[in-house]
């Protein structure tokens, strides 16, 4: 049995033996057409596309396990690049490196790459996906900043970088009204209502997370005819993520959140979880739970 299929299996069998199990595990919701669709036309839809968003959770092994599969049907006709949002660009030297030695392993890579030092959940339940690279020898790719310059992000906003490289990364352009608040928003939250200054510093972090990312996608899939992002599925939203930078529509991009369904059995709730919307081209609901942080009250 192929490993991501384990995986899957023990995943939703701990999930089946938890007190509430929601009806929409399992199923796929897309939100353009209102209505849930078949695995087969998620399937149909990545072989067509020349960029697929693969938005997990991070801590959810299903999703990987997912994403393992989606990503081996992405390889059925082409070979795409895998773009990484956990590793950083100078890391890509290792990555390289890893490849290079005599029967390289799926284990072997996060080691390679300093994964666990840098907080990231259990490198093993990513295994699959690079199982799936090594098995199809699809290339491996760092998709995130240096963290050099995610600092000096930090410290000067988006205005530390050039103009010429601001626009080659199309930081130029601000973003749509309804992303850029509910970006806002979701950092808010995350991050406990901090001062708007504390804010507008990960407002441009993230920014440069997500146009770095496009960027990476874009250059691996003009080498290798596709490519494939592995990242939390806020980076793939349309409305603020990823996408936003790519500026590529239509057939050509497929966009996919994996969600945990914590216990709740109505889209609508989802629909409000996620800020008012999907914007997504498909969201595939799985059993579990995602830790939430817990704000001190005021």
């Amino acid at each position: 049995m192929p490993r991501w299929l384990a995986m899957l299996l023990l995943t939703l069998a701990t999930a089946a033996g938890s007190a509430h199990a929601s009806e929409l595990a399992g199923r796929i919701w897309a939100p353009d057409q209102d209505r849930f669709v078949a695995p087969a036309e998620v399937e149909r839809a990545i072989a067509n596309a020349r960029f697929v968003l693969l938005g997990e959770e991070h801590s959810i092994a299903a999703h990987h396990a997912l994403q393992a599969r989606l990503l081996r049907v992405a390889a059925r006709q082409s070979r795409p690049a895998v773009i990484f949002e956990m590793i950083p660009a100078p890391r890509q030297s290792a990555i390289d490196a890893w490849r290079r030695a005599p029967n390289p392993t799926a284990a072997e890579l996060g080691p390679a790459v300093a994964w666990s030092e840098r907080g990231w959940p259990d490198w093993n339940i990513y295994l699959p996906i690079v199982e799936v690279a090594l098995e199809r020898d699809l290339p491996l790719v760092a998709g995130a900043p240096a963290d050099s310059r995610l600092r000096s992000v930090a410290g000067a906003g988006l205005e530390s970088l050039t103009a010429e490289r601001q626009r080659a990364l199309r930081l130029d352009r601000a973003l749509p009204e309804a992303g850029h608040e509910r970006l806002l928003a979701t950092l808010r939250g995350v991050h406990c209502g901090q001062s708007h200054a504390a804010t507008t510093r990960m407002l441009a972090i993230q920014r440069l997370r997500d146009a770095t990312m496009a960027e990476r996608l874009r250059s691996a899939a003009a080498g290798n005819g596709g490519a494939a992002l592995i990242a939390g599925h806020g980076h793939t939203r349309k409305d603020h993520g990823v996408p936003q930078y790519l500026n590529v529509d239509g057939e050509e991009l497929v966009t996919i959140a994996f969600r945990a369904t914590d216990g709740i059995d109505q889209i609508h709730e989802h629909v409000a979880a996620a800020g008012g919307a999907l914007p997504y081209d498909y969201v595939w609901l799985t059993e579990g739970r995602v830790a939430r942080r817990n704000c001190p009250e005021d």
